[in-house]
């Protein structure tokens, strides 16, 4: 066969994205959220009872979760000094978006009117 250079490089480049995305095709599509929750309970509550029914929460929610543990987070309100709160973070991986769920839950128990939750699209092998 004869290919130009520019057809060569074109198939070679079709070849890279097949063999790249194959291992995300060959998994399980699920959502992936970081979620930061306060360390202060909102309720009186002992934290470590309350982390404890948050995970318990996550295990019956999305089947499992990932204690990321104590964390620490900052921010710089506009024309403000830095600002800073200790925390804890957890991952969890679900089939679907849950974030309006967690969003519900975690200001029912924790300090906080609604709480940090980035999300997004990953692969797994599960």
């Amino acid at each position: 066969m004869n290919l130009s250079k520019w057809s060569r490089r074109g198939f070679a480049i079709v070849l890279l994205i097949f063999f790249l995305a194959a291992p995300v095709q060959a998994g399980t599509e699920v959502f992936v959220h970081f979620i930061v929750v306060p360390s202060k309970t909102n309720d009186g509550r002992d934290i470590a009872k309350a982390l404890g029914d948050l995970k318990q929460h996550f295990a019956e929610l999305a089947g499992g979760y990932t204690f990321l543990g104590a964390t620490e987070g900052g921010y710089l309100p506009p024309g403000g000094t830095l600002e800073s709160n200790r925390n804890y973070s957890f991952m969890v991986a679900a089939p679907k978006n849950i974030t309006r769920d967690i969003e519900i839950y975690i200001p029912k128990y924790f300090d906080t009117p609604k709480p940090y939750v980035l999300v997004w699209k990953a692969a797994s092998n599960y």
